[in-house]
């Protein structure tokens, strides 16, 4: 295998077992690419035309010739070296129609582009179920999913006849989940697992929305068919830059894995910040081995965060010592964000894109004065 290649990777399986949410996770620690159906042009006009049709052995050649379009963007993705994460390719297309009664092979047709680790994605069926029953009081429970529901024996033999890899999602953050994946993919894909552990520099797209009454929100984002990943509690420590105004280092748990980042702040635009990321190991040793080489925490900070998932953006009510709880929208672009926003039905100018330092600020308290900001 050409070592130059970024590897790929493909999560399937059944409806409501978390592989939206995980996906785009798995994406970032492998520093790679989140293909979704986006690749093929007016997807979602060709995919409500093609369901509402209800013809079943065109609704699978429509799937199917999706899957192609994306293997070939895979392919030339993959082949610039980037990795690339696929959710729901040929094995999902398959064992879907497969459990409604259409006739297919459980094979990957002659020329795609082959996973070089293929997940099952899975969860306690009564956690499953209960997904798809808040899926239905929304309305966002299709036809085509409550077809498939009463077959989904054939569906799971379907994906063990593609020897997909199986990883448990029950009781576990997505996070965890996708760290395990992310995992699963560096031990079997030797040759370039390197790639999922450079640093990733991005570029964030966000912006918050002060003074926020939380147990509103979260109604408000519940009413809007947002899904929670759950509370966490985080803790950071914050190191100066010597000679880099603007520049710093964070060391963080969320509560589910330790990061050690760079931020760049370039301006207050909703762009305006850029992150250098990687995954470290243990809290503490990362500050004692920081120390040593010559970096000393500032402060000591913590925060409260209910994190939320909606239209592919990630939402997040954040609590900090001393100041109101103020909401969180980090999306793709800051049309991404603007458009979340508008989906909660709240007003665009009430955005900003100030860092949390000049936050407080507005609540005329100088975080950097402050060597440990806690809860206590």
């Amino acid at each position: 295998m050409d070592v130059r290649r970024g590897s790929f990777v493909t999560l399937d399986g059944l409806s409501a077992s978390g592989k939206t949410t995980v996906a785009p996770l798995v994406a970032a620690l492998l520093g790679g690419v989140h293909l979704t159906d986006d690749a093929l042009p007016t997807f979602p006009r060709m995919r409500a035309e093609v369901d509402a049709a209800g013809i079943l052995p065109a609704r699978f050649h429509w799937w199917m010739m999706a899957n192609h379009i994306k293997s070939e963007k895979a392919r030339t993705i993959t082949e610039s070296g980037q990795a690339v994460v696929v959710e729901s390719y040929f094995p999902r297309t398959v064992a879907t129609h497969r459990a409604m009664g259409h006739p297919c092979a459980a094979e990957y047709p002659s020329g795609v582009l082959a996973p070089d680790v293929a997940i099952f994605l899975g969860v306690d069926e009564h956690v499953r179920q209960e997904r798809l029953r808040r899926r239905a009081e929304r309305g966002v429970l299709s036809y085509w999913h409550q077809r498939e529901e009463p077959n989904v024996a054939e569906s799971s033999r379907v994906y063990l006849a593609f020897g997909l890899v199986s990883v448990d999602g029950t009781d576990r953050t997505p996070e965890e989940v996708a760290g395990e994946i992310a995992d699963i993919v560096r031990s079997r894909v030797p040759n370039f697992a390197w790639k999922g552990q450079l640093p990733m520099t991005t570029t964030e797209f966000e912006a918050k929305i002060l003074g926020i009454e939380p147990e509103k929100m979260r109604a408000r984002l519940a009413e809007a068919g947002a899904e929670h990943l759950g509370d966490r509690f985080q803790r950071r420590y914050v190191y100066d830059i010597p000679g880099r105004p603007g520049t710093w280092v964070r060391l963080r748990d969320t509560g589910s894995s330790v990061t050690l980042c760079v931020k760049e702040i370039h301006s207050d635009a909703i762009d305006g910040a850029t992150e250098t990321e990687t995954t470290v190991g243990d809290f503490d040793t990362t500050n004692t081995l920081l120390g040593k080489l010559g970096y000393q925490p500032k402060a000591y900070q913590e925060n409260r965060r209910s994190s939320w998932t909606l239209g592919g953006a990630a939402i997040e009510i954040d609590h900090w010592p001393l100041i109101p709880p103020y909401l969180e929208i980090e999306g793709d672009s800051a049309d991404h964000v603007h458009a979340m926003v508008l989906a909660l039905g709240l007003p665009l100018d009430e955005l900003t894109s100030e860092n949390t330092t000049k936050v407080y600020r507005q609540y005329g308290i100088d975080i950097e004065a402050i060597p440990r900001l806690t809860f206590e």
